[in-house]
């Protein structure tokens, strides 16, 4: 006889769970049961463990927290909240605040980057190579297109993030050559004298004219700087006293420099092609250069196009003077001076010397040049130099190129000679042409007249 036919009510069990996490027996139907340990499965079915393998425990359901989220791992009677106020627990984030809590006071207000910022104003006669040089040092000397000519007054600014500074610059560049150099008292102020650095800029292609262009703007530029602390004489002299500092304070030609107040670069451009001059010439310019950049306290640089190996070594050195005389050397180390005749001249002011100059041989440069040089700007200086640039040549002639020349001097003679014929003629075709015109007009007028 089955249950149901004999009407027993027979007592069954459900699993629920308990506090401590196991399940406990339910007595259904008033009827008492044995209390289990483990919950009801079905026969057959595995345990289901924590780890795999031998020695693997078997997992106990645990009641859920408050929150409705597992316990902590690290402590399984604990809440997540008490886990994460508990000081042996670490995370970047309290790594971060440790960090910054014990990071001292002076780095905690000083910034972020530290901005420098300077102005360069580009002097020189036009088509020295004023604009090249701007971009070469605003890395923009990869452009393949000429510069077009500059308009009275241009600017340009660039700016760039290196060791923790923000490097501003701000580019004037001066057209017009000596003619608008009265332009730069409007924006060249008191308030800002000391945040300036003068570049003259002089083509080597016309040597006859580069000591003079160099000495105008010199005393150009010390005029300037005279004008603006006319009124205030104590600017101009701690002007002076950066300068020398800046120069040396120990130099031994410190007493016989010239300063203006404001740093000065020159720079030498289309020293590529002047490099195929002779000996002599290559090396009596740079004598006199070097003696005028060092007389008057500045940096002396060479420009030009060479091969691409020293093209790119030549650009490094060029941007690192730069940066060097721009702001201020801080942080930046001039590269070694290159002071050869024959090689494109690099050296800063202060890194020169009269004795590193040498003594002044015949055949470089006349000794009463050089006392001339910085301090005169005369006819006499210019006939002094182009003296000493063609002295010794009459020495090596030959009868054959001289012969040559004779021939070509002829020629160029008898050619003039038939160019001026030819306009001549032209101009009495010309007049004749007007001449018949007039007469046309004047009788055709006539005709009218009478009619």
């Amino acid at each position: 006889m089955s249950e149901v036919d004999e009407g027993v009510n027979r007592p069954t069990r459900a699993s629920v769970p308990s506090a401590t996490g196991t399940a406990a027996p339910k007595v259904v139907n008033g009827a008492d049961s044995t209390p289990q340990t483990a919950p009801l499965r079905r026969p057959g079915s595995a345990m289901r463990t924590n780890n795999i393998g031998r020695g693997a425990q078997p997992r106990t359901n645990r009641p859920p927290s408050s929150s409705g989220r597992p316990p902590s791992a690290s402590a399984p009677n604990s809440t997540p909240n008490d886990a994460a106020s508990s000081p042996s627990v670490k995370n970047i984030w309290t790594i971060i605040l440790e960090q910054k809590k014990n990071q001292p006071a002076d780095q905690k207000e000083k910034p972020k980057n530290e901005v420098m910022e300077c102005n360069l104003l580009f002097m020189g006669d036009d088509k020295s190579g004023k604009t090249t040089i701007k971009y070469k040092i605003q890395r923009k000397d990869y452009t393949t297109e000429e510069p077009s000519s500059t308009i009275a007054l241009e600017y340009s600014t660039g700016k760039r993030e290196e060791n923790f500074k923000t490097l501003v610059a701000h580019f004037w560049e001066l057209a017009g050559g000596k003619k608008l150099t009265k332009v730069v008292d409007e924006f060249l102020l008191p308030e800002n004298i000391h945040m300036w650095t003068a570049v003259i800029v002089v083509n080597l292609a016309k040597s006859a004219t580069v000591m003079d262009e160099v000495n105008f703007y010199l005393e150009k530029i010390k005029e300037i700087v005279n004008n603006i602390c006319k009124t205030r004489p104590e600017l101009l002299q701690k002007l002076l006293a950066r300068c020398k500092r800046k120069f040396g304070e120990k130099h031994p030609d410190l007493q016989q420099i010239t300063f203006s107040g404001v740093p000065t670069v020159i720079i030498a451009t289309h020293s590529d092609s002047f490099s195929s001059r002779p000996p002599l010439h290559l090396k009596t310019m740079a004598t006199s250069l070097r003696y005028l950049a060092h007389k008057n306290g500045c940096t002396l640089l060479y420009s030009g196009k060479y091969p691409d190996n020293k093209n790119e070594e030549h650009d490094r050195n060029f941007r690192a003077i730069f940066n060097y005389v721009m702001y201020s050397g801080e942080k930046f180390v001039p590269p070694k001076p290159e002071i050869d005749g024959l090689k494109p001249i690099r050296v800063v002011a202060g890194k020169d010397s009269f004795k590193m100059i040498g003594d002044l041989k015949e055949e470089s440069i006349t000794t009463e040049f050089l006392k001339v040089l910085g301090q005169d700007k005369t006819d006499d200086t210019k006939a002094k130099f182009e003296a000493a640039i063609m002295k010794g040549f009459d020495d090596y002639q030959e009868q054959s190129i001289e012969m040559l020349r004779v021939q070509k001097d002829e020629e160029l003679i008898r050619y003039r000679e038939a160019e001026a014929s030819k306009k001549e003629k032209k101009e009495q075709e010309d007049e004749a042409r007007r001449a018949a015109m007039e007469e046309k007009r004047q009788k055709a007028m006539e005709a009218r007249g009478q009619k």
